[in-house]
């Protein structure tokens, strides 16, 4: 059973978790952006990956 006087830093430390969660997620996200764009510069180019 967890005592009460741990909740608070337990729930402080899932906050920043989930924070740390999102900000990973965005930068994923970006690269994901960004190789669309490069591979639709490639196509655009005349260069098939593949």
């Amino acid at each position: 059973m967890i005592s009460i006087q741990f909740l608070p830093s337990a729930f402080l430390t899932n906050q920043w978790h989930v924070k740390k969660l999102q900000t990973n997620l965005i930068e994923v996200d970006n690269i994901f952006h960004l190789f669309r764009v490069l591979q639709t510069l490639r196509l655009s180019d005349g260069f098939h990956p593949g």
